[in-house]
Parts: structure tokens; sequence; C-alpha cells
């Protein structure tokens, strides 16, 4: 997986319909296009103490990521928007933060305020890689979030869909016959409609 060039705010399109961004990378630094992220018992964000924390999870750097965790920061901590290390290195392809992370005990089913999920980011971007290792993890495939989009319907959506992406979802068992709230359109019929006939038979092979 390459990371997102810096500076770079990456939107998603699809068959006439914009897709709402989980996240935008503007000006150097990350900005939530909503509101959420880990909460704790009392519903109160787990905010993180150390900055460069998040800044090693974007960036992809390792050492400075340890030396965080070393240094006590939670692998679960969110920053002031909400969002957790696992999702930022998620979102830019840092497949060995990831890695870290998730060894570390970062919690792979993660979700903010909108029920978004951090596998269907790495799924929307995409990468493959990070899908997988959210997945070995016990990433939840079938996650629904609050507006009815689960991970097959991100990756098929995404204007960067691969089939590399929706094999391993399908491969963990994703339920692929679970239908948009838009328009009641499975997966398959989505890859359909967008020309996108390499996954709409991989998707045929379970819907």
């Amino acid at each position: 997986d390459s990371p997102m060039r810096q500076g770079e705010a990456h939107r998603f399109h699809s068959q006439g319909r914009r897709l709402a961004p989980v996240w935008v990378y503007a000006q150097g630094a990350l900005r939530a296009d909503r509101e959420g992220g880990p909460r704790r018992h009392d519903n109160r964000p787990v905010m993180a103490t150390n900055r460069e924390f998040f800044e090693a999870a974007q960036t992809g750097d390792l050492e400075r990521l340890d030396s965080a965790l070393r240094d006590g920061e939670s692998p679960n901590a969110a920053n002031e928007h909400g969002q957790t290390a696992l999702a930022l290195s998620a979102m830019f392809g840092h497949s060995g933060v990831v890695s870290r992370l998730l060894e570390a005990g970062a919690d792979p089913n993660a979700a903010d305020s909108a029920g978004i999920t951090i596998l269907m980011t790495a799924a929307e971007f995409p990468y493959p890689e990070t899908v997988r290792l959210l997945l070995a993890s016990g990433a939840e495939v079938n996650a629904v979030a609050k507006d009815g989009r689960t991970a097959p319907l991100n990756a098929v959506w995404s204007a960067d869909s691969i089939d590399e992406v929706t094999e391993a979802l399908v491969d963990a068992g994703a339920d692929v016959t679970i239908k948009d709230r838009d328009q009641g359109l499975t997966p398959r019929e989505w890859a359909e409609k967008g020309g996108k006939h390499s996954l709409a038979r991989l998707l045929a092979k379970d819907d």
C-alpha cells in the first residue's frame, strides 16, 4: 500500500453520486468531515496526549509511533477530531503502522458517530493489504453504518475500486446481499450499473 500524497483531498465519485468522504486532508492537517471517534463509558472521547502519535500514524513513522506507545499513549486514543491513529494509518495505507497498532491493541472495529468503520475506510481508498490486516485482526466485515453503507458497498462505490479489495471482503464472509438505503441496490448491482464488470462477476458468486 502506498500513502496518499500530502495535501491531497481525497473524495469519491460514482455513477452520478458523490460519496461523503470519511476524511479530508488539507493544509498539512487532517480534519474530520463529521464528528465521531472512540468513546469512553461516559460517552466522552478518549483523547490523546501526544500529537506526535497521530503525526507518526499519518506519515507512517514507526519509530515515532513506537516512542509514543512506550511513553504510555493508548493505541485507541482519539485526536481532537475524533480520529484514532489506526483510522489515520489505514486511510493513508501505512500497512506497517496498521500492523503495529493492531499488535498494540488498537480496536479494528472502532467507528465514528455515523457508524463508519476503519474497514469501510480502507475499502474506500482502497488499500488491500490494510483490508487484509484489519480482517485478520477481527474487523467486522458485515458492519452497517447508520446510512446503510457497508465495506462491500464502499469498495464498489469507490472511484478507485479494485478487485483485490472486494475479493478479500467476499473471502472473509461479507454479506453482499445487503442493499444501500438510497437506491436499494446490492454491491453487484452497483458494480453492473457502474460498468465494473469484473467486480460484478466476483460479487455474483455470493449474491
